[in-house]
């Protein structure tokens, strides 16, 4: 995937900045409690299930390059303000940025 003839993925996953990362998936977010109805529902109608991912609770893939190659990613609000609050602080980093920021989403 590119644009204007320069790629869209960084040097290093730690040195990714936010929209840097291009990506043709979906990122849906929802209540927790449409988390798996979503993601059923996506399943039914790809032709490729495997292409959804379910980006919620402790074991969740953290890696932005792995994320971006899935279709339809499914995810909380509580999620999202998890990595941009609690990991931030966390974060050895001044230039840390969540997972699903680096992203650049189709939608």
């Amino acid at each position: 995937w590119t644009k204007g003839g320069k790629t869209g993925r960084p040097t290093s996953e730690n040195s990714a900045s936010r929209g840097s990362i291009f990506s043709r998936g979906t990122l849906v977010v929802c209540n927790v409690s449409l988390v798996g109805q979503w993601t059923d529902e996506a399943k039914s109608k790809l032709k490729d299930p495997g292409l959804i991912c379910s980006y919620h609770g402790t074991n969740r893939e953290k890696n932005a390059t792995i994320l971006a190659k899935n279709a339809i990613v499914v995810t909380t609000y509580a999620t999202l303000a998890s990595d941009a609050f609690y990991h931030k602080n966390k974060s050895n980093s001044t230039r840390y940025c969540p997972p699903c920021e680096k992203i650049r989403w189709w939608r």
